[in-house]
Order: C-alpha cells, then sequence, then structure tokens
C-alpha cells in the first residue's frame, strides 16, 4: 500500500532535519524576558506524564 501523499512530504521535511545539526536562536526572546527559565528534562517528563489521564 503506497503512503498518501502527505505523509510522504512531512517525511522527508523531517529527514532533512535530522541529518543535520541545528540549533534554536533565542536571542530575540531573551532581550524581550530577559533570563529565560529552563527546566531539567527529567522534571519536565515527569509533569507532563504525571496530568495525562
Amino acid at each position: 500500500m503506497p503512503m498518501p501523499r502527505p505523509w510522504r512530504t512531512a517525511s522527508s521535511l523531517t529527514h532533512g532535519l535530522s541529518q543535520r545539526p541545528h540549533r534554536l536562536d533565542d536571542s530575540r526572546l531573551r532581550a524581550l524576558l530577559g533570563r529565560v527559565p529552563a527546566a531539567p528534562l527529567a522534571e519536565v517528563v515527569r509533569q507532563c506524564l504525571a496530568e495525562l489521564p
């Protein structure tokens, strides 16, 4: 069974992103907020899972 066209398109886009290292630029956010709060990944995952039904 062939893959639906929208899925093929999305797959090709995500493949390109995963093959190149990239970094998000948060300079505009920092200019607006000042200090940008961050939480450890394990804590964020634990909180998200706790909120699931």
